[in-house]
């Protein structure tokens, strides 16, 4: 695991941005399905509230503009419920959440200085409680953004309740010290429920690591070369693109494995994963099929692309190997995308074949399928 993505800063959240978002955008906000309906849900019980307002409120401005707010807020309700099914970007996300938040505060700080005498200093006492309580704990968000809306709604209510409509001060008083109390217990809360939540989204991505990595060498096992494999061969069949795979395997394992025992042939295939790695584009997928088996899968390559790659991976594990007084070879087979091609195996197979050739061919060679026919490109002295 990555300790330095991974650290997470005193308010429970990940110190890099970039691990803050994907957190965001992989384990919390589209998890769950029905999560758009939060925002409808909250926009129809905010506007339901006029009924309220018809009972307390003479006919006039103060009324018009009380229901005309509440109806502006359900309008952005609807917006976000149908929006947010389609969005997958976390920022926007986010933003729209803060965005959603604050136009609420807002718009009942104005409910609340449109009353008149029919004021209920109690009843919107109560609502200011469930508004700060689901700042902290409805929707995700920042923490230092859900401290900024509390702070902020929590104030103006207590001013406007004060000033506007002479609530006692004792009164005042009270609720400023409840709010306070809310606004200490969320902060609390929210940093708690953070931090859990954290913890377990980086346990699954280590358990989604593990899933998809050979654990001798640390690179790609099998399950992720079908899954990648698969998904570029459907992008190439519907836009007509270009990728190809080099399959290539040790040439002489056992003779490593007859020399110094299998730790020794686990260290040559740790070497072979190391130097692929090292040289292949951060696009290609480098794979451990089993065995002393590998693939590169390369996106957006055409043929002769493959070769100068396999070129340049047969050349390092030669001079690697004599360094290390190891008789360190491999031979490749190249594929290319065709057109006619019906499944990613067809691919698989030429590639397989492929090897096959440059194994016939005396080893520590390089054949590929984009000629005509089977030509081997490369052998080493």
């Amino acid at each position: 695991m990555d300790s330095k993505g991974s650290a997470l800063n005193k308010r429970g959240e990940f110190i890099r941005k970039e691990k803050e978002k994907d957190f965001y955008q992989n384990s919390l906000i589209f998890s769950e399905p029905g999560f758009s309906r939060v925002f409808l849900y909250i926009g129809i019980c905010f506007f339901l509230f006029f009924i309220f307002d018809l009972f307390n409120l003479s006919p006039g401005k103060p009324l018009f503009l009380v229901i005309f707010l509440r109806f502006l807020f359900l309008s952005f309700s609807m917006f976000l419920f149908f929006f947010l099914k389609k969005t997958r970007e976390a920022s926007l996300f986010i933003n729209l959440i803060s965005l959603y938040l604050a136009a609420g505060s807002s718009f009942l700080l104005v409910v609340t200085l449109l009353y008149g005498e029919s004021f209920n200093f109690f009843f919107h006492s109560f609502s200011a409680f469930l508004i700060t309580f689901s700042i902290y704990h409805f929707l995700p968000n920042p923490l230092n953004r859900k401290i900024s809306i509390s702070v902020f709604f929590g104030l103006g209510y207590i001013l406007i309740s004060f000033f506007h409509h002479q609530t006692p001060l004792l009164l005042t008083l009270a609720v400023f010290f409840y709010l306070l109390i809310m606004n200490l217990f969320g902060l609390y809360t929210a940093m708690r429920i953070g931090l859990l939540q954290r913890q377990d989204y980086l346990q699954n991505k280590a358990l989604e690591k593990l899933a998809v990595t050979d654990p001798l060498t640390g690179i790609a096992n099998r399950r992720q070369f079908n899954d990648t494999i698969n998904r570029l061969f459907s992008a190439a069949k519907r836009y007509n693109t270009d990728f190809s795979m080099i399959i290539f395997d040790i040439d002489n394992l056992k003779e490593i494995n007859d020399r110094g025992g299998h730790l020794l042939g686990d260290r040559a295939l740790e070497m072979i994963a190391g130097i692929a790695d090292s040289i292949k584009r951060e696009s290609d997928l480098l794979v451990r099929l089993g065995g002393d088996e590998f693939a590169i899968l390369m996106p957006s390559t055409a043929g002769p692309e493959g070769n100068h790659l396999a070129k340049r991976l047969a050349e390092a594990f030669s001079s690697t190997g004599k360094a290390f007084q190891l008789p360190l070879s491999c031979s490749f087979g190249i594929s290319s995308y065709r057109s006619e091609d019906k499944e990613p195996d067809d691919l698989v197979k030429r590639a397989d074949q492929q090897l096959y050739l440059a194994k016939e061919g005396g080893r520590n060679q390089i054949s590929s399928d984009h000629h005509a026919k089977a030509v081997r490109l490369f052998r080493s002295s």
